[in-house]
């Protein structure tokens, strides 16, 4: 089995230090002009793969860094609708969300069970 091929069927393990890398590859990229639609070509996956390569040291395939970037793209929408949710707030000084009372939390995250990741850390990418 090529490597290419095995390193698809292990499970990504991403550090935050590798997350964070992704993403300022994709941004330099985007302000490059290196995208014209909402993803990146076969050239720019190609790129942005042998650059994570290169400032990390990890081989992930194209089809797990295009995975985490959807991982991404959902969790910045989920953490956006909370924060959007009356009673939700964000702290610039702590980098986490705040919330007006407990039990607000409580009811949401019934309706709303992906929102439990964010309890104690928020969304460390959130701007």
């Amino acid at each position: 089995m090529s490597t290419s091929k095995q390193a698809v069927n292990e499970t990504a393990k991403w550090s935050q230090a590798n997350v964070d890398t992704l993403i300022v590859l994709m941004v330099e990229k985007v302000k490059k002009g290196n995208r014209t639609t909402s993803t990146f070509n076969k050239a720019g996956w190609n790129n942005i793969a042998n650059n994570f390569k290169e400032k990390t040291g990890v081989n992930y395939a194209i089809v797990q860094l295009k995975n985490k970037v959807n991982k991404l793209r959902q969790d910045y929408s989920q953490f956006k609708k909370l924060l959007e949710t009356t009673g939700f707030g964000w702290d610039t000084a702590s980098r986490t969300y705040t919330v007006d009372n407990e039990s607000i939390w409580e009811s949401h995250i019934k309706d709303n069970p992906t929102w439990a990741q964010f309890k104690k850390h928020g969304l460390p990418q959130w701007p």
